[in-house]
């Protein structure tokens, strides 16, 4: 009497694993999130004519996060990377248009990737989804510049351009963001490459016990 039959010792262990696969996961998403909040203080201009467009490194946690945990938990690395940056940076309308621009264009790269190797990782599926991440991003941010990102600027801050809406996003936002992508995932291909053996193992696992 009181005793565990070997079935439900069974079912004990897998809930156990599931349950500690799970906290890994979430801790694994909130470390990799601090890592994007940090690379999101280091910008450097990279279109002369616009030096307000900078490249940041805190992409590349994202799609590290998405090859670890799939296409939600990139989001969930993106979403809390934006929140975070939101908050401490004393948040208000500004910010908040800004975050989520800055979470919409993280998604519009990481999720063609996570889609991509979602069922199987290999590296002509990393790459196609890089690629395909890099015309998404460039695609969703022009939108995002046009109709939402500068016209509240310009309306808020009084932002002046110097040319009109649609030369900027042609000049700046465009080549800006193919540039931005091309790098973020040529390192995310060369940081993938030297972690392949971990990324596998990790997704193994995280298939095993999320599925």
């Amino acid at each position: 009497m009181g005793g565990l039959s070997g079935t439900n010792r069974l079912e004990v262990i897998v809930l156990t694993n599931v349950a500690s696969t799970r906290v890994h996961r979430m801790a694994g998403i909130a470390i990799l999130a601090a890592f994007g909040f940090v690379l999101m203080n280091f910008e450097v201009p990279i279109i002369p004519a616009f030096p307000f467009l900078k490249l940041d490194g805190s992409d590349v946690p994202v799609l590290i996060g998405t090859l670890l945990y799939g296409p939600v938990g990139g989001v969930g690395v993106a979403f809390l990377r934006s929140l975070v940056h939101f908050v401490i940076t004393g948040g208000g309308a500004v910010n908040l248009v800004g975050d989520f621009a800055a979470f919409l264009a993280s998604c519009s790269l990481a999720l063609p990737v996570g889609l991509a190797v979602k069922k199987q990782f290999s590296w002509r599926r990393l790459l196609a989804g890089l690629g395909v991440g890099v015309i998404m991003l460039t695609i969703v941010m022009s939108v995002v510049n046009y109709f939402v990102l500068i016209p509240v600027y310009m309306a808020v801050l009084n932002f002046k351009l110097g040319v009109s809406l649609a030369q900027y996003v042609v000049a700046g936002v465009v080549p800006f963001n193919l540039i931005k992508g091309v790098l973020l995932a040529v390192l995310t291909a060369i940081i993938a490459r030297a972690l392949g053996g971990w990324i596998q193992h990790n997704r193994q696992n995280g298939t095993k016990q999320g599925n």
